[in-house]
């Protein structure tokens, strides 16, 4: 029976070195697919004078943000802006 160690392999550089750059490669695709899963909020779109007075009966909700803080779904974002109390915005309903 051989009681001596295993001899240590060898590798070639020319193997290691495209191994290393695929290893990296992938790591940083898994990097870019973290991002794209995180919710980033989505930025208040300002309501501009002079306010609307007539909206078309469209239904696309956004999240209404009013003077104090506070939110409220509207049906459009014609209608959230013919209410003087909302400041601005974000698109679909606002969180429960």
């Amino acid at each position: 029976m051989d009681i001596n160690p295993p001899h240590p392999v060898k590798t070639d550089k020319k193997v290691m070195i495209p191994c290393i750059v695929i290893v990296l490669a992938l790591c940083l695709a898994g990097c870019s697919s973290i991002n794209k899963k995180t919710k980033i909020q989505p930025q208040l779109v300002l309501c501009n004078d002079p306010r609307p007075q007539i909206c078309t009966m469209i239904y696309q909700p956004v999240c209404g943000t009013l003077e104090g803080g506070s939110q409220k779904t509207y049906a459009s974002d014609c209608t959230a802006c013919s209410d003087t109390k909302v400041i601005g915005y974000q698109k679909n309903e606002c969180p429960l």
